[in-house]
């Protein structure tokens, strides 16, 4: 449940399932971080405590380990998989991505985590509503890579 400030009035979301495209396989559930900002992970956020660096980014400060990213795409330099590949190897990564729209260099680092690690971080885009209108920060989200779709819960 969330409080729309616009209307001073309580939603309940639980149960929204959102179908979306599927691009690496796993299931997470876990608490979402959810920001209009695109993200990139080189000189962004540090693999080794899972800090979000970027002064510049409403995320500074706070922590991605364990953690369901919401954003709309990735910016960045090609290092970006690199630094998620770190980060999942010292137990600091995010657990799943949602993007609108996931380019190669994002989808390099969870595609490489399964081939070196045998790891899963599911990654899925192109949601079929509009997320930024559903799912805050905070919420407890399943992102299923297998199936291809979110749900809040």
């Amino acid at each position: 449940m969330y409080r729309d400030s616009r209307r001073g009035e309580s939603e309940d979301v639980s149960g929204i399932r959102i179908k979306c495209r599927r691009l690496t396989r796993g299931v997470a559930v876990g608490e979402a971080l959810v920001s209009r900002q695109p993200f990139g992970f080189w000189g962004e956020v540090d693999p080794y405590t899972g800090i979000v660096t970027d002064i510049h980014h409403e995320w500074y400060g706070q922590c991605i380990a364990g953690k369901i990213l919401i954003f709309p795409y990735g910016r960045g330099s090609t290092g970006s998989g690199g630094i998620i590949v770190e980060a999942y190897r010292r137990g600091k990564a995010p657990i799943a991505i949602v993007n609108m729209k996931t380019d190669f260099i994002l989808l390099s680092g969870p595609l490489s985590i399964e081939v070196l690690y045998g790891g899963r971080l599911p990654v899925v885009d192109r949601p079929e509503k509009d997320m930024f209108g559903i799912v805050r920060s905070g919420s407890i989200v399943k992102v299923d890579g297998d199936e291809g779709f979110i749900e809040i819960l």
